[in-house]
């Protein structure tokens, strides 16, 4: 079955501080390579505070690793059957409704959605983001950023990239790089579909 990952804190948070603690990183030491304060560290590691995807990637990034291996080896699921491929039934979903048993939705799908489509191996720290939206949707409410450097490809349909107020409109077929720890946003303003993947290296520390 896909997995819908952000909805259990208390467990999300256990298995933070169980690899915070096994890198000997303070609270505050995570909270400044994740942009967040110490505090806000503390309350999502309590189970209290449920983050955001993004910023949840700052912080397994500033610890050395990716959303895919948090959420795949601090979970305990199992790894891809060759170790290497990962199917469809088998990607993370960070946002949006949960698949069906065969990890598909109605075509089209009626919500806007955010998957981590990257199979876990060791010592890979690229990670895939696929993003769905909607006709006149966005991919949050507000900016977001997360440390790495982000090369986006239209899929699918047109989304506008508004990175820190400038505008950018990725067309299907075509590429954008950016450092995405620079706030940003995507807006299907188009009255059809659209989809892009996102390319996430993170930046070493």
């Amino acid at each position: 079955m896909p997995r819908h990952i952000i909805h259990q804190p208390k467990y999300l948070g256990e298995n933070l501080r169980r690899l915070r603690q096994s890198r000997d990183w303070t609270l505050e030491r995570l909270g400044n390579a994740a942009g967040v304060t110490k505090g806000y560290v503390s309350l999502v590691e309590s189970g209290k505070r449920d983050p955001h995807w993004a910023t949840l990637m700052r912080m397994v990034h500033g610890l050395g690793t990716t959303l895919c291996w948090f959420f795949t080896r601090a979970e305990s699921v199992p790894e891809p059957e060759d170790g290497v491929r990962s199917r469809r039934a088998d990607r993370i979903v960070v946002a949006g409704p949960p698949l069906n048993e065969k990890g598909q939705y109605p075509s089209p799908p009626s919500e806007p959605y955010t998957h981590i489509i990257t199979p876990f191996h060791e010592g890979l720290l690229t990670e895939v983001v696929e993003v769905f939206l909607t006709p006149h949707t966005e991919w949050s409410l507000e900016p977001i950023s997360f440390g790495g450097m982000v090369t986006a490809y239209g899929m699918k349909g047109r989304m506008l990239l508004v990175i820190e107020g400038t505008e950018y409109i990725l067309h299907e077929g075509e590429t954008l790089h950016y450092d995405g720890c620079r706030p940003h946003q995507l807006r299907n303003y188009t009255d059809h579909p659209s989809l892009a993947l996102l390319t996430i290296a993170p930046v070493a520390l």
